[in-house]
């Protein structure tokens, strides 16, 4: 039997973005994380589809 894997409470993706948004709103655009340049945030190249391990959400 194959071990199960699984996410404890408050760390699945939507909570953590939500967590993180709240913190610093201004590292986040168009539904996206942006990089710190020189003291200011830019999107950096193309998002790409993820997938976590523990239940295999995007």
């Amino acid at each position: 039997m194959a071990p199960t894997l699984t996410l404890k409470p408050g760390t699945d993706w939507a909570t953590a973005w939500r967590r993180c948004l709240a913190v610093a709103p201004e590292a986040f655009r168009d539904e996206r994380v942006l990089n710190l340049w020189n003291g200011a945030w830019h999107a950096d190249g193309d998002p790409l589809p993820a997938t976590t391990p523990a239940d295999a959400t995007p």
